[in-house]
């Protein structure tokens, strides 16, 4: 219509010479801005390499945590997060990573993620026609992208959860140096402790054992600062990281703190209700694994959830031998690092678990109560 604008495609008609002569024109044309288009962002591509390749690059090596020299979707997912790419979802960083994946090992090493990081930020510009292109190359009007900073250097205070009945604690097999200077703190007292004399002993018996209990920490740990945000058709996490620490752990007041002994009771006697419900449905149970995922029926949005974290961070281990490095979220307020093997005969429970704070209130809050509790090393 624009080309032809003397034309009225309902009343006028064209012969088939015409008509070809028509689509020739007009398939000259758009290569012809194509080629155009392409040649300008390709010099707005060459711009921003130079402009920001040495950050991506920092953006990588900080993200890949385990060293191994590539980025999964994880990663990418919480760089894409970071370059304020607000619209993207898991499918969408995976499909991304296994166009960008050359060699098709599920992940993209250094070359790989420029290429990718680079072209994302192209359409941040939110124009890509010709004369956009055009106006960002001459007019560097191209994204303005914050880096993030390198997380600060301090001692820190986590809590450790292991198997207290256990000859010999894994404690002692971890290399928890590129974490920095820790002040450990056995979790169990803190959190779990004054629950235990209200644990009937047929309870303590099939649902409290140690494996079982660090399940829950880790559940209720994520629950008392992450939601899931079901205000609108597309449901959302949400996370409260300004909630007082001390108040999630407190039984004073009302209501109950998320951490306290009678939200780990409650949450029993949940749990129970919840598997007698599907036994007498006849649907399949939800065992003692993996609770923080499964109990709330939302598991698929769960499995993800590290994914869309801003200010907290899930980090899976497969072994004591594994990497333990510090979270790339530099804004995070605690990581919580789970080590679960692949392992049929303990059916996937936790070896352990270590929650690391990096906020001074949570900190000095910690070291102040709970320092009797310290763990040698």
């Amino acid at each position: 219509d624009e080309m032809y604008p003397e034309l009225d495609r309902v009343v006028d008609s064209m012969t088939y010479a015409e008509y070809e002569e028509f689509v020739m024109e007009v398939s000259t044309n758009f290569e012809k801005e194509t080629e155009e288009n392409a040649f300008f962002r390709a010099k707005r591509r060459k711009k921003l390499r130079t402009e920001y390749e040495t950050e991506l690059i920092n953006m990588f090596i900080r993200y890949d945590w385990d060293k191994s020299g590539s980025l999964e979707y994880k990663e990418v997912f919480g760089i894409l997060a970071e370059l304020k790419f607000s619209d993207i979802d898991a499918e969408m960083v995976e499909a991304l990573v296994d166009q960008y994946d050359k060699d098709g090992n599920g992940a993209v090493d250094e070359d790989e993620f420029l290429e990718l990081a680079l072209d994302a930020l192209l359409t941040l510009t939110g124009d890509g026609s010709l004369i956009g292109s055009i106006a960002d190359w001459v007019f560097d009007s191209g994204p303005r992208v914050n880096m993030g900073v390198v997380r600060e250097e301090k001692k820190r205070v986590a809590l450790w959860f292991d198997e207290a009945d256990s000859a010999e604690n894994d404690l002692a097999d971890v290399d928890l140096t590129p974490l920095g200077e820790l002040q450990i703190i056995n979790g169990f007292e803190v959190m779990c402790r004054a629950a235990d004399m209200q644990v009937n002993k047929a309870d303590r018996k099939v649902f409290y054992d140690d494996k079982f209990r660090m399940e829950m920490v880790r559940m209720l740990f994520m629950k008392a600062f992450v939601y899931v945000d079901k205000s609108s058709n597309k449901q959302a996490i949400g996370e409260n990281t300004t909630i007082d620490l001390e108040k999630q752990l407190s039984s004073i007041g009302s209501p109950d703190g998320c951490l306290s002994k009678e939200a780990f009771l409650e949450t029993i006697d949940e749990y129970k209700m919840q598997e007698r419900k599907l036994q007498e449905f006849k649907k399949p149970r939800m065992g003692p694994r993996h609770l923080l995922e499964k109990m709330s029926g939302d598991e698929d949005l769960w499995k993800n959830v590290s994914m869309r974290l801003k200010f907290c961070d899930i980090i899976e281990i497969q072994s004591n031998d594994d990497v333990i490095a510090p979270s790339p979220k530099v804004g995070s307020r605690f990581d919580l690092y789970t080590c679960r093997p692949d392992d049929i005969k303990t059916d996937n429970g936790i070896n352990w678990i270590l929650i690391v704070f990096n906020e001074a209130a949570d900190i000095d809050f910690l070291s102040s109560n709970y320092s009797l509790f310290e763990m040698e090393k």
